[in-house]
């Protein structure tokens, strides 16, 4: 069976809506936000989490279980 014309549009959208998601997204005024949560990564304490994590003593997420 060979592949339709609407199905290899399908994927070519699929894959481009994927592709946007592991892409850093920058602000207007050219600063990088990685976790995408409204703060700059220059100003936040925490670049690679979204939002303001208190579950470690400096604000941010305690991934390697340190407390």
């Amino acid at each position: 069976m060979e592949p339709s014309r609407n199905q290899g549009l399908v994927l070519f959208i699929l894959f481009i809506l994927l592709s946007s998601v592991s892409i850093p997204s920058v602000s207007a005024n050219g600063s990088a936000d990685a976790d995408g949560d409204g703060t700059t990564d220059s100003l936040d304490d925490c670049p690679n989490a979204w939002g303001n994590s208190t579950t470690d003593r400096q604000a941010c997420p305690d991934s390697d279980g340190d407390g």
